[in-house]
């Protein structure tokens, strides 16, 4: 009896949930609720996928431009050496990076022109520094250390009271299958607009290529010809 009763409440439960089931499917507003969800949920969806898609491109899209300003704020300064003939008619153009191998005329032109501003005693004090200004702007880190040591014990300011130093450059050469040119001048002292004596002197000076990077090299040295090291002495 206890098991057929305990049956009986079961099939009871059953029916109710039945009945609650066929009573939930004849009810107006959950029609309605379904046949919205069925209606507008697949838009609802599309439109939650897309608004991911949009922020994501919209993410891309904010990196490009960073990338783009931080591009265009980096000059890029690419220096040629251009060649002319007598009349002044271009007849090269090359392109100047840190392979480049500088033509010979222009690294002779170059080294004459250094010795002459370092090696010059003048009684115009400020041509004299503007020189020094300019010779260091081919120097490296230790070739300018050697120039500073050569002014500190030779000051150009204390000869020229006593005389005025001409140079004159002899030979320009470069050394076979080496970096390195040797430099050979004399050096004429005068006091008074007359010579007072004459000495000559060599150096070996090592050189390279530095890359130009921006406006600002390019104006400091447009060839970059760099000078890493020089030792001269005198030879009569």
């Amino acid at each position: 009896m206890l098991f057929k009763k305990k049956k009986n409440i079961e099939n009871k439960n059953q029916n109710e949930k039945l009945l609650t089931e066929f009573q939930d499917t004849n009810n107006p507003y959950l029609h309605a609720k379904w046949e919205w969800n069925e209606r507008y949920g697949s838009f609802i969806r599309e439109k939650e996928k897309w608004q991911k898609i949009s922020f994501f491109i919209l993410i891309a899209l904010i990196i490009s431009i960073v990338g783009l300003v931080a591009v265009s704020l980096q000059s890029k300064i690419t220096a040629f050496f251009v060649k002319t003939d007598q009349l002044g008619k271009p007849i090269v153009i090359e392109r100047v990076d840190p392979t480049t191998k500088l033509n010979s005329s222009v690294v002779a032109y170059q080294l004459g022109e250094f010795i002459t501003f370092v090696r010059t005693v003048t009684t115009d004090g400020k041509l004299k520094k503007y020189w020094m200004q300019v010779a260091q702007k081919y120097c490296s880190e230790t070739a300018s250390n050697i120039l500073q040591e050569y002014w500190a014990n030779n000051p150009p300011e204390k000869i020229a009271q006593m005389m005025n130093i001409s140079v004159s450059i002899i030979s320009i050469m470069p050394i076979k299958s080496t970096e390195s040119w040797q430099i050979n001048w004399t050096e004429t002292a005068s006091k008074n607009g007359l010579s007072v004596g004459e000495t000559t002197w060599s150096a070996i000076v090592n050189i390279g290529i530095i890359p130009i990077k921006n406006e600002q090299d390019f104006i400091k040295n447009p060839t970059g010809l760099i000078i890493k090291s020089i030792n001269w002495t005198r030879t009569k």
